[in-house]
């Protein structure tokens, strides 16, 4: 018989012996012998009847439940653990163990596929037998690390100090549990009325490299609750680091790093958050003589002051340690900027062409029109100011909070009509327009023509996308979100959340948005900020120009 022969017979003889294998598993398992997960035995009811007889029920709590001989996650209100798993590994990984208790899981026919089991965010039951009582909780395997925050006190002002546990099942080579002292508060604007908050986290007695960051101490938990969908924010943030990093400019493809997490907080389990490195002057490779504004808000032009923040220097302190305000006058050069980017009149002598970094203006104004990133237009960005001997500024900027994107309105509702919107121009982007239009839109076009081969061919974006929708089934980070809140409420909104996602808007969106831009860029039109509709419209075919 020839090599070729007995390399078939071989192989034929594996593939029967692994169909047997799987086989008497599966039967082994419903009779309850099929040994141990985690090291932890699985026994039929019946059995289990039996080791419990004549011990008293009791309910969840504060189960010393470890996992490698750390503090499992433990969500007490829900009597819930959740065991963090790398999803790109075929099979469970780790060590179970109680204190002062035998652990026993239930028979169940999903141990058999373990990626399933995590994709489908399965519910297992999981015996905690005492000498004198028992308990059962509820065991999930979570594809996600996971992040508890515990033994809060208030602060005041919706912020607490306690400590943070971090349980990274992807990390090698590091630690794989974090345990802290930590602040931190709720965040967010609009999102503060949201059922899930978004939280800001402050180290405060170390440092940490988290989820294989950077090593800081200064986080944030990004709630993602008007991100239907979990990947808009996500797919965002790469496809601006994707287009700013193809240009020129250092430091302008620095948006941070985004990981998803389960965060149990104080016993109760909140679902799935984007967690963060801050935007700071760390990200963005600033450390002297510039300066970072953070616009939070749009405000008119009477009252800049008070849609800028300073991100940058850091505060500065009295005698007690106290920060103190950063005043109007400290904000005054970037409320000049913000004043030039807001006058419409492209006669009035004023000139922003020699302030702004005329490359980033025209891939963050591309930017906002691929996604119609309706609120990155005024607010939710980062500028870098640098001021020149001569009074003039450099500046550039930088996005952030993009969760109104690709074709998203308010109330979380997804809108056919962004696709053929041309409404968002960014700040800069309309006034530079303004002062020249041609070379502006000549720009623009060459910057769009040499994206669409390659950073922003439909392919890309698709292949993106659909990364991050992996990502967010196979870990199960979907369904366990879901199952924490299926509906979406606020003001005017109460829908079950499948009524609001459709992964195929996404795609439609995508197509017909870069299918308008394509000739939009070559004769662009400014809509007026009061009406997209209205005829009051200013653009190289324009009468009114």
């Amino acid at each position: 018989m020839g090599i070729g022969r007995w390399r078939n017979l071989i192989l034929l003889c594996l593939s029967i012996l692994a169909l047997a294998l799987l086989t008497v598993g599966g039967f082994l398992l419903k009779k309850g012998i099929t040994g141990y997960i985690l090291g932890v035995s699985s026994k039929s009811a019946e059995d289990i009847a039996a080791l419990t007889a004549d011990l008293e029920e009791c309910e969840p709590e504060d189960e010393e439940i470890l996992l490698n001989g750390n503090k499992a996650p433990f969500a007490k209100e829900s009597g819930t653990l959740y065991i963090p798993q790398n999803a790109d590994d075929n099979g469970y990984s780790g060590h179970l163990t109680c204190n002062g208790a035998r652990l026993v899981f239930l028979d169940d026919d999903r141990f058999l596929d373990p990626a399933e089991a995590i994709k489908d965010a399965a519910e297992f039951d999981l015996y905690v037998i005492y000498p004198d009582r028992y308990s059962r909780v509820t065991a999930v395997f979570t594809g996600s690390p996971v992040i508890e925050l515990n033994g809060l006190y208030d602060l005041g002002d919706e912020t607490f100090g306690g400590y943070v546990e971090v349980t990274d099942p992807y990390l090698k080579g590091g630690d794989r549990f974090v345990s802290t002292a930590c602040n931190f508060g709720v965040r967010g604007d609009i999102s503060r009325g949201y059922p899930k908050k978004g939280y800001s986290l402050k180290l405060t007695d170390r440092t940490a490299p988290l989820l294989g960051m950077r090593d800081d101490d200064d986080w944030i938990l990004n709630a993602l609750y008007d991100d239907i969908g979990m990947v808009r924010n996500k797919t965002a943030y790469e496809l601006w680091n994707e287009i700013s990093a193809s240009n020129s400019l250092p430091n302008d493809n620095t948006v941070p790093s985004f990981e998803y997490v389960d965060v149990i907080k104080d016993g109760e389990y909140l679902g799935v958050y984007g967690f963060f490195e801050r935007l700071d002057n760390k990200t963005l490779g600033v450390y002297e003589d510039e300066t970072i504004y953070k616009i939070i808000h749009y405000e008119t032009e009477d009252n800049f002051e008070k849609t800028v923040e300073i991100a940058y220097p850091l505060p500065r302190t009295d005698a007690d340690g106290n920060e103190i305000p950063w005043s109007d006058e400290d904000k005054r050069d970037m409320c000049l900027l913000l004043q030039k980017m807001c006058d419409e009149d492209p006669d009035d002598g004023v000139c922003l062409w020699d302030d702004a970094v005329i490359e980033n203006a025209v891939d963050y104004n591309i930017f906002c029109m691929v996604l119609a990133a309706h609120d990155n237009l005024s607010k939710n960005s980062y500028y870098t100011v640098t001021k020149k001997e001569d009074g003039a500024f450099d500046f550039y900027e930088v996005p952030w909070d993009l969760n109104a994107t690709f074709g998203i309105i308010n109330e979380f509702y997804y809108s056919e009509d962004k696709i053929t919107s041309s409404h968002e121009w960014s700040l800069a982007g309309r006034r530079l327009f303004l002062e020249r239009p041609e070379e502006f839109t000549k720009l623009t076009l060459e910057r769009w023509n040499y994206l669409r081969g390659n950073v922003l061919s439909e392919e890309n974006v698709r292949e993106i996308i659909d990364e991050n929708l992996d990502h967010v089934e196979k870990t199960g980070a979907m369904k366990r979100n879901l199952k924490r809140w299926p509906r979406v409420q606020f003001t005017k909104t109460d829908k079950a959340y499948d009524e609001l996602w459709n992964v195929e808007d996404l795609y439609d969106f995508v197509s017909g948005r870069f299918a308008f831009l394509d000739e939009f860029f070559k004769d662009p039109v400014l809509v007026s900020w009061e009406d997209e509709g209205s005829s009051d419209q200013q653009g190289l075919g324009s009468s009114d120009r």
